[in-house]
């Protein structure tokens, strides 16, 4: 899909219609009427409701309760896992918010840890079940 960036200028409109003119160094969306997401992200999210270089908002609102938790948690992976790499997190994408009620979606607070699965413990504790239920 093709569209025209400066007219839709979708990293500086929100779900509720108002514009928000931000510098380019300006990679946290947030809106006063709770939307806060890290810009690109939510730009890509919007492009998905483009029609004839227009956004339709209304079209994006509807998801967007389903859509939010889901960005917000590869916004806070991204995050997370850049130090894990030995890396510093890019500055370009922005810091996660450490207060979840930065966001006006009530979903937030119900967001699980990433937590990586221990493989190893898992499969041993599973031979230990299958061992004991042996007759």
């Amino acid at each position: 899909m093709e569209f025209n960036t400066r007219t839709t200028a979708l990293s500086q409109i929100c779900l509720c219609g108002q514009k928000h003119k931000k510098r380019l160094s300006d990679r946290i969306h947030a809106c006063g009427c709770g939307v806060t997401m890290q810009r690109d992200l939510f730009s890509d999210y919007l492009a998905r409701f483009v029609d004839d270089d227009a956004l339709q908002v209304a079209k994006a609102a509807e998801p967007w309760p389903g859509a939010e938790p889901l960005l917000r948690t590869a916004w806070q992976q991204a995050i997370q896992n850049q130090p894990a790499s030995g890396r510093q997190p890019p500055s370009s994408f922005g810091r996660y918010p450490s207060d979840p009620s930065q966001s006006g979606s009530s979903e937030k607070e119900n967001l699980p840890e990433p937590k990586a699965a221990d493989a190893v413990t898992s499969a041993q504790a599973g031979v230990r079940v299958a061992e004991s239920v042996k007759v």
